[in-house]
């Protein structure tokens, strides 16, 4: 008997615990999802590679690929 009021115990405060995180994230989503409602996701988002010469300090010009994020508002 004392084996099972053990066993149902550690259950207990087991799932007490799964609990109270599952609702902290739950809080944390909640958190997330409001900051993030207005945020602009608008077609004048535009990411664009193009070659471009990259020039070091006392070395020969090199080729290479420039990254360009361009946000317009």
């Amino acid at each position: 008997m004392l084996r099972l009021v053990d066993y149902h115990k550690r259950y207990r405060d087991l799932s007490i615990i799964l609990t109270g995180v599952w609702y902290m994230a739950q809080i944390l989503d909640a958190n997330v999802d409001a900051s993030l409602m207005e945020y602009d996701v608008s077609d004048n988002l535009e990411l664009s590679f193009y070659p471009s010469m990259i020039t070091l300090p006392g070395r020969s010009p090199g080729t290479g690929f420039n990254l360009h994020l361009t946000m317009a508002f």
